[in-house]
């Protein structure tokens, strides 16, 4: 694991301990996770061998969410969406902000946001620097997320910072919690230098 990804790693930690209402370690609450510095050893070449097949599955869950997004395909995005009430989205403009809690809410608002894009429109999702990280059943990943929509000679581009919440269903991953936040106009996106 290098010097980043153990950073990330502390950031993370630090980040899931605060939403369980955990008080964080005191190490990760400074970022200095114990070890930061150190190299490999045996227990993070295991555990990154174990969470590799998850990183795997989440990554395909995340295609899928895409392709379905960018397709318009109701059905298909909401099976990449965990069935249980303790989902929820918080997504920004260009959709009007709003907590969007529990599946049924968040099918219906999905719906009426695919019926506004005229067929004809072209719509495209991406995402750039994107970090997963496994913490049990749970998981996160961070990145940005640019949406382009073209509509006749009219284009736009929306970028936000996401974070997407996946956690572990009967063994199989679903995004349980999406928040997307703006980036502010005047800074563009910026991103860490890699290998740092």
């Amino acid at each position: 694991m290098t010097i980043e990804q153990r950073w990330r790693a502390a950031c993370v930690a630090c980040a899931m301990a605060v939403l369980s209402g955990v008080a964080p370690a005191p190490g990760l609450a400074s970022g200095l996770a114990p070890g930061l510095a150190s190299g490999l050893t045996a227990a993070d070449e295991a555990r990154d061998a174990a969470t590799q097949a998850d990183l795997d599955a989440l990554k395909a869950l995340m295609r899928a969410f895409t392709s379905a997004y960018e397709g318009r395909n109701l059905e298909q995005l909401m099976a990449t969406i965990a069935d249980t009430e303790d989902v929820t989205f918080f997504l920004p403009n260009p959709f009007v902000p709003m907590l969007i809690e529990g599946p049924v809410r968040g099918r219906a608002v999905l719906e009426t946001f695919f019926a506004s894009i005229p067929p004809v429109a072209i719509f495209r999702m991406s995402t750039h620097d994107d970090t997963f990280e496994v913490l049990g059943d749970v998981a996160i990943n961070l990145n940005y997320t640019t949406i382009y929509l073209q509509i006749g000679g009219l284009s736009r581009n929306y970028t936000a910072r996401t974070t997407n919440v996946f956690k572990r269903i009967d063994g199989s991953w679903k995004i349980v919690h999406i928040h997307g936040s703006p980036v502010p106009k005047e800074s563009g996106y910026l991103t860490t230098a890699r290998g740092q």
